[in-house]
């Protein structure tokens, strides 16, 4: 009769011959598909459970007082590029966990330096970029913005096509089909 630890290492080894053959990217989902299957959270990590952490970004994952994602952890999450992209996880960030529906563009700076991003050469071109060229944005009234269902599922686009190790340099615009397949 075989020990615990030796049904461990049997499990072990048994997944990397499974695995062996896949990509790093279906790895990555085969793993977070096993863990959430099990109930295991965040268990394909190496670390996790381990109460060890391996980075500073994994170290970031804080929630606040109301159990939201604080702003530097949100950036850490989606991971924009571009200053439309960046813009636009600010506004989503306000609208979702400030309850923060319409706001001006100062307000988004003053969220990207709490999250601790790069400040925006011009903030105003990122915002009017966001609005006029993406319509990810779009006027409230008083000065104001607000984000549009089209800003709202670019950033579950890019996240979900990112999950997918499918993201492009070029722009948070992808296909139907691709954001089908993610659902």
């Amino acid at each position: 009769m075989s020990s615990k630890a030796d049904k461990e290492v049997e499990a072990m080894q048994k997944s990397l011959v499974a695995l062996g053959g896949l990509e790093q990217d279906e790895q990555r989902r085969v793993l977070a598909w096993l863990a959430n299957k099990l109930n295991l959270g965040n268990a394909a990590s190496p670390f996790a459970g381990t109460g060890v952490k391996p980075t500073v970004a994994a170290s970031m994952a804080i929630r606040d007082s109301g159990g939201n994602l604080t702003p530097k952890a949100f950036f850490v999450e989606k991971r924009p590029v571009t200053d439309v992209e960046r813009v636009t996880c600010l506004a989503y960030y306000l609208t979702h966990s400030r309850g923060t529906a319409q706001f001006k563009t100062k307000e988004l700076s003053e969220l990207n330096k709490e999250a601790a991003q790069p400040k925006f050469s011009n903030t105003a071109v990122a915002v009017r970029n966001a609005t006029n060229q993406n319509q990810f944005l779009s006027q409230a009234g008083g000065g104001k913005k607000q984000i549009t269902a089209r800003g709202e599922e670019a950033r579950k686009e890019s996240q979900c096509a990112e999950d997918l190790g499918e993201i492009s340099d070029e722009s948070l615009y992808f296909t139907e089909r691709r954001v089908r397949e993610c659902f």
